[in-house]
């Protein structure tokens, strides 16, 4: 094969590679996606080219392997270097938080995704803005009885607490934003089916209008 179209080949993966990334916003399936990808290809790949007969008969192409496999990596940490909590928690709400600050954050997810991920922005800068956003889209608190139960209750069957956990206050003037991510949930922006699933994988955004805190929260079991 060419090397004119061994370098399309290669610039083509790179570009794809990219919007990927842009587009994941590093949600955990994407990012892990493309890290095993950096990890695995230069095993597999030269596998599948002796199979098709190419590596035996032209080695150059370990040149375009490397050259994938280093992409795969930068590509990663430059993502990572340019991404803020603040920019992932908008892209993930759909919001704008130009001009917000962190006022907290904690993380207990391991290299699976698996945790809670907890985070405070202040948004008194942008409050306006913000509101605006949310007014039409978020319900109103207070919370329905699944999320009480699973962030601030305990009963004979359910020992959770979340919020304590994590200490996110009970907000009684705001909004809030449930997004149920389970792979097989029926209404993603519903808690009826909160508990009926084997797992837990939401997120939940509360507003405070009182303070102007904006509490975001992911947990995946």
């Amino acid at each position: 094969m060419k090397t004119k179209y061994k370098m399309c080949i290669i610039v083509g993966y790179f570009l794809l590679t990219f919007m990927l990334v842009l587009y994941s916003n590093f949600h955990y399936f994407f990012f892990y996606l493309l890290f095993y990808a950096s990890v695995l290809l230069p095993i597999f790949f030269p596998i599948f080219l002796i199979i098709c007969g190419i590596f035996k008969k032209n080695k150059k192409w370990i040149t375009g392997l490397i050259l994938i496999t280093i992409e795969l990596i930068v590509v990663i940490f430059i993502m990572i270097s340019i991404s803020t909590p603040i920019k992932t928690v908008g892209s993930n709400l759909n919001l704008n938080l130009y001009d917000s600050e962190i006022v907290s954050k904690k993380s207990t997810k391991g290299f699976f995704g698996d945790g809670i991920y907890y985070i405070v922005i202040d948004c008194k800068n942008s409050k306006k803005e913000v509101l605006e956003q949310i007014s039409n889209r978020w319900k109103l608190l207070p919370f329905t009885d699944n999320l009480n139960l699973i962030m601030y209750e305990r009963n004979s069957n359910y020992h959770y607490r979340l919020a304590q956990d994590v200490g996110l206050p009970k907000i009684e003037d705001g909004y809030y934003l449930f997004v149920n991510r389970y792979f097989n949930a029926k209404n993603k922006y519903q808690d009826d089916d909160l508990f009926d699933y084997h797992s837990f994988d939401f997120t939940l955004a509360v507003y405070d209008k009182k303070t102007d805190l904006l509490y975001y929260f992911e947990y995946d079991t």
